[in-house]
């Protein structure tokens, strides 16, 4: 056998070996189709925790910053580990480079900011600045 195809149930046609080469020539993997990590981001009393899953990614290739009020999280992953493509049947697992952003709410503090990377877990936490949290304004009789 020399090359395996995809089993799609219910279509029997001609053509099938021709739709194989054509849609793995045009199309991308399904799993590299969205390569964007899945992140949650949550409220808790006095700041915000974003966790991002990032499996197979090295720290050395993420990067978190901050600019004008948008918390970026980027990876850039070059490839150097990828010699040679020969002998694969199926490749869907790539190295691969993604930026994810979200705007902060404006009582983030910026200067405050965690990072935690950790078995493929990126752990933020945004503090909230002092200012904006809830405090009693005295009233003066006048």
């Amino acid at each position: 056998m020399r090359t395996l195809v995809p089993y799609r149930p219910g279509r029997a046609s001609i053509f099938d070996g021709l739709d194989h080469i054509f849609d793995s020539f045009f199309a991308e993997p399904p799993a590299a189709r969205n390569r964007a990590p899945a992140v949650d981001i949550r409220e808790e009393g006095d700041g915000y925790l974003v966790h991002a899953d990032l499996p197979g990614v090295a720290e050395q290739d993420l990067k978190v910053s901050i600019d004008d009020n948008v918390l970026t999280i980027s990876a850039n992953a070059d490839g150097q580990g990828e010699r040679t493509s020969e002998g694969y049947l199926v490749r869907e697992r790539r190295q691969t480079s993604f930026t994810r952003s979200f705007v902060l709410p404006g009582d983030a503090d910026h200067e405050g900011v965690g990072a935690e990377f950790k078995d493929g877990l990126l752990t933020l936490r945004v503090p909230k600045n002092q200012a904006s949290k809830a405090r009693q304004i005295p009233i003066n009789a006048g």
